[in-house]
């Protein structure tokens, strides 16, 4: 039975987890706003056997802005459009879960928060939550953008992948 459950808006996607998350952690980077169209996102790393998926999804990759540029696979409800989890294949142990898909109120609290620097003045954050921004990722090591001149500003194009969950190599239709 599982511990917690996370459902798309419609009901029809959910991520049953078992036990609790190795991660919480709230982001500010500008693919996790305008993914969530909220102000940040927050979610929860788990382990792929902690986690069991029920329903269809649709998926969409992307290229990370970090530098180390790996593509993340966010996972949609196709009735409903949220997108309520995310994988990495270069991490095939990680799937990752939308915190508000809980919609639970005793959820453990965020322990860091990626791109502050991007972080809307309003939002404030308890004192034992680690500040990782302007930090990007660097194989494996956090650096920070100041130290990485050639990377801080820049804007990296992203190549946008859809697929669905049965075939996970097809590109849909008419995007390039």
């Amino acid at each position: 039975m599982p511990d917690r459950e996370a459902t798309c808006l419609c009901g029809q996607l959910r991520p049953e987890v078992t036990g609790e998350p190795f991660s919480a952690s709230i982001c500010n980077c500008l693919a996790c706003k305008r993914g969530t169209g909220s102000a940040f996102g927050m979610q929860a790393g788990f382990r792929t056997d902690q986690v069991r998926i029920e329903g269809r999804h649709t998926d969409y990759s992307r290229i990370s802005d970090e530098a180390d540029r790996k593509e993340h696979v966010l996972h949609f409800c196709p009735g409903c459009g949220s997108q309520v989890f995310y994988t990495e294949p270069t991490e095939p142990d990680l799937v990752v879960v939308s915190v508000g898909s809980f919609a639970d109120p005793s959820f453990p609290p965020p322990t860091e928060s990626g791109y502050d620097s991007r972080r809307h003045a309003w939002i404030g954050l308890p004192e034992s939550v680690r500040l990782l921004a302007p930090r990007i990722w660097f194989n494996g090591l956090r650096t920070g953008c100041s130290e990485m001149p050639a990377l801080a500003g820049t804007r990296v194009a992203t190549r946008p992948v859809f697929h669905d969950a049965t075939t996970v190599s097809t590109r849909r239709p008419g995007v390039p």
